[in-house]
């Protein structure tokens, strides 16, 4: 804001007065001015860019039309725009963001939340975790809770499972090479510990090729407990008397030792390439 001297030309037969132009109160000088600017008490609006060096202090802000788009520093190229502090929740829409947690704004507990719940058609990758150079774990659900899947799963790692808390691991446990008769014998394996979890358990043997013997295989773990025996009497060389028993079994305590049950309805009959194979199911 300006100031604007008081006139002092003097115009043909009119004389200057300057007792007109002696006030008693104090001229609204530019530094008063722009101390008032901002301090009015109806609407200002400004067509010109402002600028607020020292920042604007406001509780509330509100786009002059309520119902076209509003755009929040559209020109910006560089640095980070940061909202409030990583302690402090910040709702857009419907969404609370507090740290590095998203929740529903309105029931943090039991609200819903959806993640590219609009999109259609096979296009729109979502991809969660998918840096090369990730190690670190992502977990979904809990323990108390139901995981549903939609759809179907498609694996595309490159390296297989390699402990036994993950889907897909694989564990052969080769068994020594045994005479069996009519009498129960157990060949055991001793195995790492097996996780609580669901397994396939698989037990494998190579039978004599002789007309007439039978042979019962059963799998046998620590417990004692013998499941679904299964009987082989080969009369030729189909398989080369390869033979194999599963079962597919639920822990919910951690499982040791494992071993096959045989009995032969022909006494001394050899079984050889033995081995149990278990594998996680869930």
């Amino acid at each position: 804001m300006t100031t604007i001297p008081r006139p002092s030309q003097q115009f043909t037969g009119i004389f200057y007065n300057p007792s007109f132009w002696i006030s008693s109160v104090t001229s609204l000088t530019q530094a008063v001015a722009n101390t008032l600017y901002l301090r009015k008490t109806t609407t200002d609006s400004a067509s010109a860019l402002e600028t607020f060096n020292g920042g604007i202090s406001t509780q509330s802000m509100t786009a002059p039309s309520l119902t076209a788009d509003v755009n929040l520093f559209p020109n910006q190229t560089a640095g980070t725009l940061k909202l409030a502090t990583a302690s402090r929740s910040v709702h857009a829409s419907g969404i609370d963001c507090q740290g590095s947690a998203i929740n529903n704004a309105s029931a943090p507990a039991n609200g819903a939340l959806s993640i590219g719940g609009s999109q259609t058609g096979t296009g729109g990758t979502i991809s969660i975790g998918v840096n090369a150079a990730r190690t670190g774990t992502i977990t979904i659900g809990s323990n108390a809770c139901a995981v549903q899947l939609g759809g179907y799963l498609t694996p595309t790692y490159t390296t297989m499972p390699s402990t036994n808390t993950q889907i897909g691991y694989k564990l052969t446990t080769a068994l020594s090479n045994t005479t069996v008769g009519t009498s129960a014998t157990i060949i055991t394996g001793t195995f790492p510990t097996i996780p609580a979890g669901v397994w396939l358990i698989q037990g494998y043997a190579t039978l004599p090729i002789v007309a007439g013997t039978v042979v019962h295989l059963t799998i046998n773990n620590s417990a004692g407990i013998n499941t679904q025996a299964v009987s082989s009497a080969p009369t030729n060389a189909i398989n080369n008397g390869y033979v194999s028993v599963s079962y597919v079994q639920t822990f919910i305590a951690s499982q040791t030792t494992w071993g096959l049950y045989a009995q032969a309805s022909v006494a001394s009959t050899a079984l050889t390439n033995l081995a149990i194979v278990i594998t996680r199911l869930a």
